[in-house]
């Protein structure tokens, strides 16, 4: 079967991220597969051992599973769409192995588990700061402190992907940066729309 190019928009799951339809697109030409969501994720077929079919409702479960080698990636990269049994055929005639993985590359978790209790307590210690120490008091406004903590995150994750020194720190040893390059640009982004809402607020407030 010969198809020269195949593109889609669907949903996909990126490592931790999961992104809903239509913010994912797939594209499938001759020698190469490209995966985008917030950034592309680009394969050839020495790169993959395997193309699985995955789920069965459309749109919510349906759809492909990359399995590759490519330790700059995370190890899970899905994408959900209508259409499966095109883009099966699409990445086949692509050149891309289709079919259960014969190999074995679960990796484990990139971040390290001190990183992630750092975090942690540092988010929920400035948000129960920002309430006086009485999270359950009722409603009320976001104060410098909750600003100070989605101002951090969206800088830190800024920072990571630029700092070896932060990247040691957060990383497990021997993993990449690229594992967690689509949760962090996530992170950013939302961090940094709520800071700047929560800033405005309290500048007008």
């Amino acid at each position: 079967m010969s198809i020269a190019r195949v593109s889609q928009r669907g949903g996909a799951q990126v490592g931790w991220l999961n992104a809903s339809w239509p913010l994912a697109s797939i594209q499938i030409t001759p020698g190469s597969l490209t995966v985008s969501v917030l950034g592309d994720y680009v394969f050839a077929p020495a790169d993959v051992h395997a193309i699985e079919s995955v789920g069965s409702i459309p749109l919510l479960s349906n759809g492909i599973r990359i399995h590759h080698t490519r330790p700059d990636y995370p190890e899970k990269i899905v994408f959900y769409g209508m259409g499966r049994d095109r883009l099966v055929q699409a990445a086949s005639a692509a050149g891309f192995r289709v079919g259960e993985p014969h190999l074995q590359t679960k990796r484990g978790f990139p971040v390290r588990f001190s990183a992630v209790v750092a975090a942690l307590l540092l988010w929920n210690g400035l948000f129960l700061l920002d309430t006086g120490g009485h999270p359950f008091g009722g409603p009320r406004k976001p104060g410098l402190l909750v600003f100070v903590a989605l101002a951090l995150f969206c800088a830190i994750a800024t920072l990571v992907p630029r700092s070896p020194r932060l990247q040691q720190l957060i990383l497990r040893e021997g993993r990449h940066i690229g594992e967690i390059r689509g949760f962090l640009r996530f992170t950013q982004f939302i961090a940094g729309a709520m800071a700047f809402a929560t800033g405005l607020g309290l500048w007008w407030g």
